[in-house]
Parts: C-alpha cells; sequence; structure tokens
C-alpha cells in the first residue's frame, strides 16, 4: 500500500479504498502507513493520500483515534515537513484536527522565526495566521506564533521570506509600522540598499506616527552617501512612501526635499519608475 501510494495511479486507489472504506478500514490503513507518512507527505503523489486522511478525519466526529494517529506519526516531521512544497499543505491540513493540531501550533511558536525565513515555512505560516484559519485555535496560540516574530524584526525583514511575512502581517494590522520601524533603527543604514528591508519599510510608513516617521527621515537624510540612495530603486521607494505617508508632517518633508532634490540629477536612473519617483522628490511632479 505504500508503494501504491507512491504510484501516480496507485494513490487514487488508495483514496478510493479510504472513501468508500469505514473508520476501522481507515485505521488499519495508518496503521500500515504510519512509518511512510511523513516520507508520503513530501511526496507528488503521496501527499494526496496523506491529505486524504486528513480530511477524512477532521469532519468525522468518531474519528479520534485515527486522528491521534496521523498528528503522532508526524509530529516529529513537523518542522521538515512545513520546509517542504508538498509536505506544508500537509501541515496546514493539520489544523482541522481539533485538540491534535496543538502540537503543531507549538512546534511554530518554538520554530516561526527559522521557519518564516525559508520559503515553504513562511507560506505555511501565512496560511495558518490568516482569519480563515485562526478559527481553528485560541487566540493565545496566534500570539504565541506572532510574538517571537515581532522580536526579531531586523533578522526577518532583511530575509525575502520573512520579509513578505511581515507584509503580511502589517497588512492585517497584526505588526505595528512605528514599532518595525523603531527595531530597525539601530542598524538603519545597512537596510536602506536591501531590497527586501525597504519594502516592509515602505508598507511600515503607512502606520507609522509622525515621530517615528522623523526618525526615519532624520536616518535618511544623515546617510553618508545620498547620491547612492537616490541611485536605488528601493531607496528612492522609501523617501516616496514617507513623503506621502499619512502622519507625515510639513517639516520632515520639507528636509527630505532640501536634502535629496537638490543631487536628484547626479543619481544613476534605472528604470521608468524609478525616474518618476526622482521626479516626486525633486518636486517637478506631484504625487
Amino acid at each position: 500500500i505504500a508503494t501504491l501510494s507512491l504510484d501516480a495511479m496507485g494513490n487514487i486507489v488508495v483514496q478510493k479504498l479510504l472513501e468508500r472504506g469505514d473508520l476501522q478500514r481507515r485505521l488499519d490503513i495508518c496503521e500500515l502507513l504510519s512509518p511512510h507518512l511523513a516520507a508520503l507527505s513530501c511526496h507528488k503523489n503521496g501527499t494526496w493520500v496523506v491529505q486524504k486522511f486528513i480530511s477524512l478525519s477532521s469532519n468525522a466526529t468518531d474519528s479520534r483515534d485515527l486522528r491521534h494517529l496521523l498528528m503522532s506519526s508526524l509530529q516529529p516531521y513537523l518542522v521538515a515537513l512545513l520546509k517542504d512544497q508538498f509536505g506544508n499543505y500537509v501541515v496546514q491540513g493539520c489544523l482541522g484536527l481539533g485538540q491534535c493540531a496543538r502540537v503543531l501550533l507549538e512546534c511554530l511558536a518554538k520554530r516561526g522565526v527559522d521557519l518564516a525565513k525559508t520559503r515553504f515555512g513562511a507560506r505555511a505560516m501565512k496560511s495558518v495566521l490568516e482569519p480563515l484559519s485562526s478559527r481553528h485555535y485560541d487566540q493565545q496560540y496566534y500570539s504565541a506564533i506572532v510574538e517571537p516574530l515581532r522580536g526579531n524584526l531586523v533578522d526577518l525583514m532583511g530575509n525575502p521570506h520573512g520579509a513578505l511575512l511581515l507584509s503580511f502581517l502589517l497588512s492585517c494590522r497584526q505588526l505595528n509600522g512605528s514599532d518595525l520601524i523603531s527595531a530597525a533603527m539601530p542598524t538603519i543604514h545597512t537596510i536602506f540598499l536591501n531590497r527586501h528591508a525597504v519594502t516592509v519599510l515602505q508598507e511600515a510608513c503607512v502606520t507609522a506616527s509622525s515621530s517615528t516617521l522623523r526618525d526615519l527621515c532624520t536616518a535618511l537624510t544623515a546617510h553618508d552617501n545620498p547620491v547612492r540612495l537616490l541611485g536605488d530603486q528601493g531607496a528612492v521607494s522609501l523617501i516616496c512612501a514617507c513623503m506621502i505617508a499619512p502622519a507625515m508632517d510639513d517639516g520632515t518633508k520639507h528636509l527630505l526635499v532640501s536634502r535629496f532634490a537638490p543631487i536628484v540629477s547626479r543619481a544613476t536612473v534605472h528604470s521608468d519608475q524609478h525616474a518618476e519617483h526622482l521626479a516626486i522628490i525633486s518636486g517637478t511632479v506631484k504625487q
């Protein structure tokens, strides 16, 4: 049955056996496959068998034993599964396993920062933290997963996958723009030229307070190579994001313009959008 589960056609046969069989038949098959469930989860064909197990046990009130068997077989491999292109979907499906899903939530709370810096781990965490998924668990688990992320903002914003997860948390108001910018201030000069980090900072400007924006703009104007900043598309986009931020005051905006507008002509232009942003900074085009 393990060999069938790995086969392009055989896995469909195994799924039909699970659908047509009673609870005892499903338990019998799960017992046979339990040593292989993690490996099956990471296989392009086998993953469908494991996902079928999960979907059938999630909705059945009499499938407690099956849920426990599934989770106990997968638990030692949760981190590896979350980092896998197929395995992460299996783990996401485990949220529907009721109380058995607690081990998954605890894993995300302990290893979330590490997972957030991987392609499929970040994708799985985003799905788990979406409002539709959070109905499966208590708010305390949500906080336990998000808090470690808040404590590692600089590390995450410089990572392509971590930056996407932070952008998601900003968009759903689970992360405050002022907190993110403030966390970045000690190393802000190294962040301005990191394209992933500046993208997150741009989004943080939308909800940042006036005082936080002032600190960010002061750091921008104090950069030791302003021409290099203007030659970087990400940094220029950040300057424009500061200028149009809701909490931006006229005095701070004037500080940015007076620092960068006179040297815009010295910047190397890389794209039409880059040129447009430079024109906004120089004042030749209005936002």
